[in-house]
Order: C-alpha cells, then structure tokens, then sequence
C-alpha cells in the first residue's frame, strides 16, 4: 500500500512539474512571438485635408409644446420616430410617451448637455429635430476572424474590443493640430494569435499609453495593415481606426 501511495505521489509531482514547465514555455513562446513581431517602422500620419464645414441646417423658429411621460398624439409619434432615427429608442413609434420614450429623451438630453429630465420641453425638441443632433453609434463585438479574413466586407464596421498593449509608436507631426498620431499592436482576449493594429491621433492631453495596459478600443474596421518585423515576414493584422481607448 506505501509503495502505490508513493508511486501516485511521484505521478502527480511529474504531472505537477510538466504543467508549470508547459506553461513556462507557453510564456516563453509568447513573449518570443511579441517580440518578433514587433513594426519597425509606423505607418505615416495620414496628412488633414482641409474640409468646408457644412452649415448646419437651422432650426425652425418655432415653439414645441412640452411633452411628458403619459401623453399621446402626433407630436409624441414625431418624437419617437426622430429619436428612433438617432438611435436613442428602440422599436416603433406608437404615439404614446411611455418609459421607454422617456429613458431614451433622458439619453438624448444627457448626450446634448441638457438636463435629463426624460420630459420632452421646447429646448429638448429643437435640439432632436436640429439637423446637428448627435447620433447613437453602435459597436459590435470585434469577430477577429472575419476582421482579417474577410476585410473588405467587414470594412466600415463599428467595432469594439480589449486587449493587452503589445506595443505603441507615437509621430507628434500633428500635435498641434489634431494631437498625437498613435499606433498599436493591441492582443485582444491577451492572446498573441489574436492581435490587431489600432490607430488613432490622441488628444495631447491624453494620459500616455503603455505596453502592458489593458484597453477597450472602440472604433471603426478599416481593413487589414501588413508591415514588415523585426522577425523578417511580412505580418498582415486587421487594422481599427479608434474613435476612443479607454
């Protein structure tokens, strides 16, 4: 009986070594993976182009009457619907000013600096039909695969997704201007087979950003980018233009 004991005692020592040893080399893997694949050298920062802003459409000088949680009508329909357009409700316009209309007035006053009171008064509705009026934009899960293996139907898709900062190049060209131009490699889910190239100008304000934070990065599919490494091979990674890193 002593004997079996310590032969499943060894076993489970054996077992135990070869587990931290896999995953010691796993980490060995990594970082030798991290390192090789390292960009040489950014892409440049994409020169402005002087655009005309468009004049916004004025808002007709007219008066709305307030509208509140409870109410029914046109007026209310014309609500929903214009809320609905911007993104803030989900749905159909029914006419009537229940909850749900009420949390998406509340959204939309809090998005345009107004007091979120979810009561639809004459200042909440001039700036909703304004043709200025801010837009909800939607994020979808980034799917990594189509990301890169189908680029060109994935491009111009709202995106979101974390990860573990590889690596940041910074080209300050423009920081006067438009802030600093930023490039990442990011690993989403801190995976090195999943990495994806994020580029942004930041705000000269903005903290600095490291190897080794951990970020949610929100913004738009824009194709695949392909650089040489410091490994030799020409790596290709989906590329994301960033509205935000958080």
């Amino acid at each position: 009986m002593k004997r079996r004991i310590a032969a499943l005692v060894a076993l489970v020592l054996i077992f135990c070594c070869a587990g931290r040893a896999e995953g010691v080399m796993n980490e060995l893997r990594n970082m030798r993976k991290s390192a090789g694949d390292r960009i040489l050298e950014m892409e440049p920062a994409p020169t402005p182009t002087p655009e005309a802003a468009p004049e916004p459409t004025p808002t007709p000088d007219v008066s709305y009457e307030p509208l509140s949680q409870g109410m029914k009508g046109d007026a209310v329909k014309d609500l929903q619907q214009k809320l609905i357009a911007l993104g803030y409700l989900n749905g159909g316009a029914d006419g009537s000013y229940g909850g749900k209309t009420a949390a998406a007035v509340k959204a939309f006053q809090q998005a345009s600096g107004l007091e979120p009171t979810g009561e639809a008064d004459d200042a909440t509705q001039k700036a909703l039909f304004w043709s200025e009026a801010p837009v909800v934009r939607h994020y979808e899960k980034l799917d990594y695969g189509r990301a890169l293996n189908d680029a060109d139907a994935y491009r111009d898709t709202p995106v979101s997704f974390s990860g573990s900062v590889l690596q940041v190049l910074e080209d300050d060209t423009y920081l006067d201007s438009l802030g600093v131009y930023t490039a990442l490699r990011v690993a989403a889910r801190g995976g090195f087979d999943d990495v994806v190239y994020v580029a942004l100008f930041r705000d000269k304000g903005a903290p600095p950003l490291a190897v080794g934070d951990k970020v949610t990065v929100r913004g738009t599919a824009r194709g695949t980018y392909v650089y040489a490494s410091e490994a030799g091979e020409d790596i290709t990674l989906p590329r994301i233009e960033a509205d935000g890193i958080e």
